[in-house]
């Protein structure tokens, strides 16, 4: 039988050598990889997190950053790692948006964040407030080269949390020591820096790291890792602590992660059901707004919906139809689909629902890509790239419905074409 220790020195040598490979590869590659995993975990993500209230303090940037779904498997991973009840200090809080998180999906019974910036002090502060979530926030200026043990234990800390910052400061090993010191046993320190050749073009960023650099880092601060994982194929991941003896924090993290796996995959699809193009199965969508017109029909073996956005309108207008699935449990559909007019559209959006919750996203922009023949057959499923890129996708087994989205351009017109329409089981 496999004790405690030998299995979690067995999965953290696991995570190092999963840094070291994706880390010599580049990121094109090491996302084609292990695709599935990526995307299965930002389908989680987008299926447990909301988003928070940001106030006048997060500008633009940050709100458009934290629900970009590669962020959002980042946050829904950190979280993974915090036990109900922890009281947490955070290293860098930025803007408030982990912190938000912390205190409403990880159910931190108590927070302290700690920042050498005065505004990411009163932003974070504001975010808290606007979500009702201060009263179990505390916020302070203080250096990360200060912090000291009698902090941290005086917090009566469970978990330290310094997620991408250490790659922001001049000395990252004397930063990881700094931590290291500050630590009580019982304490352990979840820290997250980008994986070896990603974000090196973000001029914040100071400090480029490769397997040895953050093994040899963790371990020279005397610190034992207790998890080691790449997420979103883009940061790693390590818990540590001073203790040697496994953590139970890292053993939840491990089982969360495999749960999450098989519920998002729900089992590789089998087959595609070819759906007759009838009134039963095809129609209007309900989210046609702005239009000055629209017609329906079929012509030749296809439904034809030709589409005239208004004039003047604040934004863009959509036209679309709605496919009706015969039951639930798809993975995604195959379309034969042709747009004509593509210079009048911004956007084709293709957006599975069950019920009126949206539960995936597709996106074609005809500025960045145009197939070579119309009409073109079109595979939207997890795990597979097209013109069609996948911006959320959620529980897929329980749609019901996919809707087909145009985005016209003020007072122009457009015609989508539809052949073929298959679900993917």
């Amino acid at each position: 039988m496999v004790d405690g220790v030998s299995r979690e020195r067995f999965l953290v040598q696991a995570g190092w050598d999963l840094v070291d490979v994706l880390g010599q590869l580049d990121s094109a590659r090491a996302r084609k990889l292990l695709a599935g995993r990526w995307e299965a975990a930002r389908a989680r993500a987008a299926a447990t997190l909301t988003p928070l209230i940001t106030g006048d303090k997060v500008g633009a940037y940050d709100r458009k950053m934290y629900v970009q779904p590669s962020v959002q498997a980042r946050f829904r991973r950190t979280l993974d790692y915090v036990l109900p009840g922890d009281r947490v200090l955070e290293i860098g809080p930025g803007r408030g948006y982990l912190a938000g998180l912390l205190l409403r999906d990880g159910q931190a019974s108590a927070y302290q964040g700690i920042d050498v910036v005065a505004s990411n002090i009163e932003a974070t502060r504001e975010l808290l407030e606007l979500n009702g979530l201060a009263d179990r926030a505390t916020l302070g200026l203080c250096d990360l080269y200060d912090l000291s043990y009698s902090m941290v234990a005086g917090f009566r800390t469970d978990l330290v949390v310094c997620c991408e910052v250490i790659e922001h400061v001049p000395d990252p090993e004397r930063a990881l020591k700094t931590l290291a010191a500050a630590l009580p046993t019982n304490t352990e320190l979840l820290i997250s820096v980008p994986l070896h050749g990603r974000l090196e073009d973000v001029w914040g960023h100071l400090a480029i790291f490769d397997t040895t650099r953050i093994r040899d880092m963790v371990t020279g601060s005397g610190l034992y890792p207790h998890a080691v994982e790449v997420v979103d194929s883009t940061w790693v991941f390590v818990l540590a602590s001073a203790d040697p003896a496994p953590s139970a924090r890292a053993a939840r993290a491990n089982e969360l992660a495999g749960q999450a796996a098989t519920v998002t995959h729900q089992g590789a699809p089998r087959a595609v059901h070819n759906l007759p193009l009838d009134d039963s199965r095809i129609g209007l969508s309900p989210h046609n707004q702005g239009l000055a017109r629209r017609h329906l029909a079929h012509v030749d073996d296809e439904v034809v919906l030709e589409a005239t956005a208004k004039r003047k309108v604040r934004s863009v207008s959509h036209a679309g139809l709605r496919l009706r699935l015969p039951a639930t449990g798809s993975h995604g559909v195959r379309l034969k689909l042709a747009v004509d007019g593509l210079d009048n559209v911004v956007k084709v959006h293709v957006d599975a629902y069950a019920g009126k919750r949206r539960v995936g996203r597709w996106t074609w922009d005809p500025a960045v890509s145009r197939p070579s023949k119309s009409p073109a057959t079109f595979v939207l499923r997890p795990g597979r790239r097209s013109h069609f890129r996948p911006v959320t996708l959620g529980d897929l087994a329980s749609a019901d419905a996919y809707d087909l989205i145009m985005s016209l351009r003020p007072g122009s017109t457009a015609q989508m074409r539809l052949a073929r329409v298959g679900v993917i089981v």
